[in-house]
């Protein structure tokens, strides 16, 4: 995920909880050591989702054109926490 992506999301997402934060430098599963930027939550991909779809509906024409860029995504389980990337 690209950080402008990234910091667009994390900062909408702060207005509703703190539970959200920056992960830089994250390699997942089958990147054979390549990092990005992801978005890790204190808590499970179905609460993710929900919090991420009350962001998105708020978003303008603006922060939409930014979002365009994310055509993938992938999300792991942290244990106590998720990430998306």
């Amino acid at each position: 995920m690209k950080k402008e992506i990234a910091e667009l999301v994390v900062g909408r997402m702060r207005e509703e909880t703190e539970d959200v934060s920056i992960y830089k430098d994250y390699s997942g599963r089958g990147m054979y050591s390549k990092t990005t930027t992801g978005i890790s939550f204190e808590g499970d991909i179905p609460e993710f989702f929900n919090l991420m779809i009350r962001v998105l509906i708020q978003f303008d024409e603006e922060d939409m054109e930014i979002m365009s860029e994310m055509d993938d995504f992938r999300f792991d389980n942290l244990g106590l926490g998720s990430i998306i990337y």
